[in-house]
């Protein structure tokens, strides 16, 4: 699937209903999750000093963890964050796979 197309499909994922913008909040906690994990990756420098980041994605999946992967884990624990329990959370992670082209 092309990048315009995924984009398309997340930007119908926003869109919610045709009168007001009410975006799926269950989506905005997986963005919230995927930009977390991705920002912990991050070295920094802290007064002149290098600080690595603390890489939660390799700490969780371990070295050589593929970008599925990683959203795997960031629908789950967004979804967990959410509220939902470990059954609904298992349930609902192949339907935002296919929803995100995964």
């Amino acid at each position: 699937m092309s990048f315009d197309r995924r984009v398309d499909r997340l930007e119908e994922l926003f869109r919610g209903s045709e009168d007001a913008y009410s975006p799926d909040m269950d989506l905005v906690a997986i963005f919230d999750e995927l930009s977390a994990l991705k920002a912990s990756r991050a070295s920094r420098y802290r007064g002149g000093r290098l600080v690595e980041g603390e890489d939660l994605p390799r700490q969780l999946l371990g070295e050589g963890y593929t970008p599925r992967e990683l959203l795997e884990l960031a629908v789950a624990r967004g979804l967990e964050k959410r509220g939902y329990s470990a059954g609904e959370v298992a349930d609902r992670i192949p339907l935002w796979l296919a929803k995100f082209g995964r």
